[in-house]
């Protein structure tokens, strides 16, 4: 990967901007419309700062609270190299990257946006100081560094275009937003700089309002992307919603997935698309050959395919290993009737996961004592990978009970093997 030229490199575009500027919401809405597009573009947008609670509970706003510890992070030694690595890899096999950036400056600013090529500023109007866009603009048009406000301040949009110049970054938009007033607007500024008007308070069912500026912005971003050959997994992504009752056959998938298992007794697995789909989808591989591969597409990874092992080794865990350090397993009963929860916490102070932590999944850490009775469910903000070798766990080490798979959005618990595929328990 080292020795692939600049032009190989899906572009990176970092969203910058102060804390509380609509940043969460731009991107869940950005990410959805990139998602949803009819040439279904491979692209991704990665954490890139160890907070991660905003676009996590986007859709589960009353579990903002309650959640918050398990999945806000803090800066430590190494985090930086986890963000840079994973840019990386994601920059080597998609079509295009966008990086969630942390609202406050810091002294990892540089490293990381150094490994993207693009930037976009999203700002409240009253924090551009004064700073005219078009005067910006002009300066960014004529090879100049815009001046910046004092490093330890937030920043306004001025000192965040600044740090991204200074990271030699190309511009390519800057939007205001906006709180209870104010129409959204796009215009084309400066050198082909975008401008928008974006409203920010605007969230669900009311997310149309936004609909213009999105799309704008995604076509923006679009006409950056790199093709790429069809991906080397069967994609579960799909420009509609998964909904529970899609499982039955894989949302018109499960042709193509027996097809693969029983020709090659493996599948790959990839694209946009719910854990507990993925799930599905496992499972669905293992009622046909319960020794089936079964891999998972993580772009952040390089290989990007993992392995989900066939059995967890049946040894205790090494607690000084990468992975077992860094996670707390245990039961948690559900309402009652309704099964248990296998609960899952990231507990590394910036809830990343070393990335070699993949090499270890054979020796996941798992409760000890007896496996409750009844309908066990997946709990946590896991990679999918994860999430699918406790799944295939629970397969082995209690046959014949139903698993599941927590959607924190919906608050419910989706069943993928042994049972009807609905949600709930």
């Amino acid at each position: 990967m080292d020795a692939m030229t600049a032009g190989e490199l899906a572009p990176c575009v970092a969203v910058v901007g102060p804390a509380n500027s609509g940043k969460t919401t731009f991107l869940h809405l950005l990410d959805r419309e990139l998602q949803g597009h009819p040439d279904a573009p491979l692209t991704y947008v990665l954490q890139g700062n160890p907070d991660g609670t905003g676009r996590y509970l986007y859709e589960a706003p009353g579990l903002r609270e309650e959640l918050k510890p398990r999945v806000k992070g803090r800066w430590v030694p190494g985090t930086v190299e986890t963000i840079c690595r994973s840019i990386a890899n994601c920059r080597a096999t998609l079509e295009l990257v966008v990086v969630d950036f942390g609202g406050r400056h810091s002294p990892e600013d540089g490293q990381i946006l150094e490994r993207c090529s693009h930037f976009l500023v999203v700002a409240r109007k009253e924090l551009w100081d004064g700073a005219e866009l078009g005067a910006l603009e002009r300066t960014l048009h004529a090879g100049h560094t815009p001046s910046a406000g004092p490093p330890d301040e937030d920043g306004d949009a001025r000192s965040w275009t600044a740090v991204c110049a200074r990271s030699g970054l190309a511009p390519l938009a800057m939007v205001r937003s906006l709180w209870e007033r104010g129409e959204p607007r796009v215009v084309t500024g400066a050198a082909g700089v975008l401008e928008a008007d974006f409203r920010s308070d605007v969230g669900p069912p009311g997310e149309e309002t936004n609909g213009e500026v999105i799309a704008a912005v995604a076509r923006k971003l679009l006409g950056l992307r790199r093709h790429r050959p069809e991906p080397p997994y069967l994609n579960l992504h799909r420009a509609e919603r998964w909904a529970p009752a899609d499982l039955e056959d894989l949302a018109g998938m499960a042709g193509r997935l027996e097809e693969r298992v029983r020709a090659d007794g493996a599948t790959a697995l990839g694209g946009v698309a719910p854990t507990w789909a993925y799930a599905a989808a496992l499972h669905r591989a293992l009622d046909l050959d319960p020794e089936a591969e079964v891999q998972v597409f993580d772009p952040k990874l390089s290989p990007s395919l993992v392995t989900i092992p066939a059995g967890v080794e049946p040894i205790p865990a090494d607690p000084e290993s990468p992975l077992a350090s860094s996670l707390s397993v245990g039961w948690s009963p559900l309402a009652e009737g309704e099964g248990t929860l296998l609960d899952i916490v990231i507990t590394s102070p910036d809830r990343f996961l070393a990335l070699e932590c993949v090499d270890e999944l054979a020796r996941a850490p798992i409760p000890q004592g007896s496996v409750p009775e009844g309908p066990l469910v997946i709990s946590g903000r896991l990679p999918i990978w994860l999430a699918l070798t406790y799944s295939r766990l629970l397969r082995q080490i209690a046959p014949g009970q139903p698993i599941g798979q927590w959607d924190a959005g919906t608050e419910q618990a989706v069943i993928v093997h042994g049972g009807a595929g609905e949600a709930g328990a």
